[in-house]
């Protein structure tokens, strides 16, 4: 009886060791992926902006942190998506920079290309009238 009952949980012990569910490996990597655009053209009297992103198994204790060194770029937010208001470009000659994203170890970058003043260099006058002495 003892060796039937042996054999039994035995039997049992490598049936549950034998199981198909995984081992729990511990808080999986964390996954941040851009789902915008990764470049945003922007006219010289600039305006509200977006960067859409998905984050899969955020840190708790980590935020998800937005830089950009242009001046011009101003009022960054951080929520379910990324908000962002680009200057106006006061120049005749484009800009260009680079937000960074990132979590963790996860990161991307999306380039913010403004254009410069445009002049309305082909203007054309009708005279109603040519009159007088022409020499």
């Amino acid at each position: 009886m003892k060796k039937l009952l042996s054999l039994f949980i035995l039997s049992a012990t490598l049936f549950a060791a034998c199981s198909d569910e995984p081992a729990n490996q511990g808080p999986k990597d964390p996954v941040l992926t851009l789902t915008s655009e990764d470049l945003i053209e922007v006219a010289y009297n600039g305006g509200t902006f977006t960067i859409e992103y998905t984050l899969e198994n955020k840190l708790p204790d980590v935020p998800i942190s937005v830089t950009c060194d242009a001046d011009w770029i101003k009022d960054i937010t951080v929520a379910l998506d990324i908000d962002f208001r680009v200057e106006n470009n006061p120049d005749f000659f484009g800009r260009e920079t680079t937000i960074l994203v990132e979590h963790a170890t996860e990161s991307f970058t999306v380039t913010v290309r403004q254009g410069g003043i445009e002049l309305a260099a082909d203007v054309e006058y009708k005279a109603p009238k040519l009159n007088g002495e022409y020499y």
